[in-house]
């Protein structure tokens, strides 16, 4: 089972949103990871941050402006440190294999927009992932994802003809 590190910002009526997405990724035999229950032992939160980056297999980034703007170091040194020390944790990761683009993932949750995904996991070119509402239907792209249950397989090749 694939193991997922939810990243986000922290952000009033947003942190709500994104326990909800956790509740249902674990609810639907995902192995989720959130900061939020992290939180009720005292941490040291770099040391954590790194750890869910580096175990994860899938790495959830979830688009918001805040997210965005902190992972993107547009906002002062003081706002949103876990935010930019984790994004930059991603980028960091995401810069050494360019290439596995299945491990850092865009996702856009429910009151959020595609403006919400960094640059740096190229929104405009790669796929990112839009949850509707927290059902099967509202995220099954997403989960079909993370499952690895595709919704149209592979054919394997038959016979070429004798001509």
């Amino acid at each position: 089972m694939s193991r997922v590190f939810i990243s986000y910002a922290q952000e009033d009526g947003h942190n709500e949103v994104v326990q909800g997405f956790w509740e249902f990724l674990r609810n639907n035999g995902i192995d989720a990871r959130l900061d939020q229950v992290a939180a009720g032992e005292r941490q040291d939160w770099a040391l954590w941050m790194g750890e869910q980056v580096r175990d994860a297999d899938v790495v959830l980034c979830v688009a918001s402006e805040r997210y965005r703007m902190r992972s993107e170091g547009r906002t002062g040194p003081d706002e949103g440190k876990g935010a930019q020390w984790e994004a930059r944790l991603i980028r960091d990761t995401f810069h050494a294999n360019q290439h596995d683009l299945q491990r850092f993932v865009p996702v856009v949750l429910p009151g959020q927009t595609t403006a919400g995904i960094p640059d740096f996991l190229a929104p405009s070119t790669t796929t990112y992932y839009v949850v509707e509402d927290f059902t099967v239907e509202g995220a099954e792209a997403l989960l079909r994802f993370l499952l690895k249950k595709p919704k149209v397989l592979d054919i394997p090749l038959g016979r070429q003809p004798d001509l």
